[in-house]
């Protein structure tokens, strides 16, 4: 089992969903760090995370979510920058059928094992590109 697979099976029991949520949850995650990050950081990721570029291509932001997830998607395209990002957070949680909670502790998780697996540099680099996510963290 690749590393990013055996980490949605760990947070699908932790959080106590489907591993289809967690992994609509973390590729939500990921697409979102792959778009923010630098090249290289990004081929960096990718390198320590086997499995994980199945999920980018999987977990690409569907149209869907009904009129919230349609209305947090369209606002975040329209304000970019941080708010954007924070509304593209939302919207990943709310495409996975996650609630905040279950989605802050996903992300925490995401970067915990990111951290294990890339080392404390590139996530330090991911978390100044992506801030949304360090704040919903706590930190």
């Amino acid at each position: 089992m690749s590393t990013f697979n055996a980490f949605i099976e760990t947070a699908a029991k932790g959080l106590g969903v489907s591993t289809e949520q967690a992994g609509s949850a973390a590729g939500g995650l990921l697409n979102l760090v792959m778009d923010k990050t630098s090249e290289a950081d990004g081929a960096s990721l990718l390198q320590a995370l086997p499995g994980a570029s199945e999920f980018i291509s999987s977990a690409r932001p569907q149209p869907s979510g009904g009129m919230l997830g349609g209305l947090a998607g369209a606002a975040g395209k329209m304000l970019g920058g941080k708010a954007g990002s924070a509304l593209g957070v939302m919207s990943i949680f709310k495409n996975a059928n996650l609630d905040s909670a279950q989605g802050a502790s996903l992300t925490t998780m995401f970067f915990s094992m990111l951290t294990r697996n890339a080392g404390p540099d590139l996530v330090s680099r991911v978390l100044e590109s992506v801030p949304e996510l360090k704040k919903l963290m706590g930190n």
